[in-house]
C-alpha cells in the first residue's frame, strides 16, 4: 500500500516508525522492521509533536545523493492513542529551479560584462579620433597654420572645443590682417611729410640766390629724405 503511495505521489520515500524510532515499515528496500532511525535526530521536536497528535514538517534537509529533500511527519492512530508516526520524505524541486536560476544570472551576468567592456571600447575609440584630430588641429595653430580650418564633424562636447579652436584661429587672422593694416596706414603717414621735406629741400636748394654755399646741404637734405621715403 505504502509503494502505492509512493508511486501516486511526488513523494521519494514513506516510513513508519514507532516512539523509538525504530521501523515498522518502509519503502526503501534494504531497510529491515527494527531498523533504528539514527537519522531522524535532527527532527526530534517534529517527531515529539507527532507522538503527541500535532502532524508537522520539518527543516529541508540535502541528502545522500546531493538531492534536496524534505520531511513531513503524522500520527498514525489507534483509536484515541498515537501508536506510530509515518514519515514522508519528498524531494524539493525548487531547488533545481533556483540552480538553474542562479546559473542563468551568473550567464547573463558575463554577457552583460562582456557587452559593457565592448561598448566602453567603443566609446573609446569613438573619443579617440575626434581628439586626436583636435590635437593636430591644435598644433597646426601653434606652427602658424592659419588657412586650415577645424572641421567639426559633432555636436557634442568635443564639437563645441572644435568650433571654439576655430574660432580663435579666425581671430587670429583678423588681427594679423588689422596689423598689416595698421602697418601700412603708418608706412604711408611717414612717408607723407618725408616726401613734403623733400620737396622742399629742393625747392630751397634751386631758388636761394642769397647764399649758394646753402644749396649742398639743401640737396643733401633732399636726398636723404628720398632715402628715407623709398623705406
Amino acid at each position: 500500500m505504502l509503494q502505492s503511495l509512493l508511486n501516486v505521489g511526488a513523494a521519494s520515500r514513506i516510513y513508519i516508525f514507532d516512539a523509538e524510532r525504530r521501523s515498522i515499515v518502509d519503502t526503501e528496500p534494504g531497510t529491515p522492521i527494527g531498523t533504528e532511525y539514527f537519522r531522524l535526530a535532527p527532527h526530534a521536536r517534529e517527531i515529539r509533536l507527532a507522538f503527541d497528535g500535532v502532524p508537522g514538517d520539518a527543516t529541508v534537509f540535502r541528502g545522500l545523493d546531493d538531492q534536496w529533500y524534505k520531511s513531513a511527519f503524522a500520527p498514525v492512530k489507534e483509536g484515541d492513542r498515537v501508536v506510530a508516526v509515518v514519515g514522508v520524505e519528498a524531494g524539493v524541486t525548487f531547488f533545481d529551479t533556483l540552480r538553474v536560476i542562479r546559473r542563468n544570472l551568473v550567464l547573463f551576468g558575463v554577457i552583460a560584462a562582456v557587452l559593457m567592456m565592448a561598448a566602453s571600447l567603443l566609446l573609446a575609440v569613438g573619443f579617440e579620433r575626434p581628439i586626436a584630430r583636435l590635437v593636430q588641429s591644435a598644433q597646426r595653430l601653434a606652427e602658424g597654420d592659419l588657412v586650415t580650418r577645424i572641421e567639426s564633424t559633432s555636436h557634442d562636447e568635443i564639437g563645441f572645443l572644435a568650433e571654439a579652436l576655430d574660432d580663435a584661429r579666425s581671430r587670429i587672422v583678423e588681427r594679423d590682417r588689422n596689423l598689416k593694416m595698421l602697418q601700412r596706414g603708418i608706412a604711408h603717414e611717414v612717408r607723407n611729410p618725408l616726401g613734403g621735406m623733400r620737396l622742399f629741400a629742393i625747392f630751397s636748394a634751386r631758388s636761394w640766390p642769397t647764399n649758394p654755399k646753402k644749396r649742398p646741404t639743401w640737396r643733401k637734405s633732399a636726398g636723404r629724405c628720398s632715402s628715407s621715403n623709398a623705406w
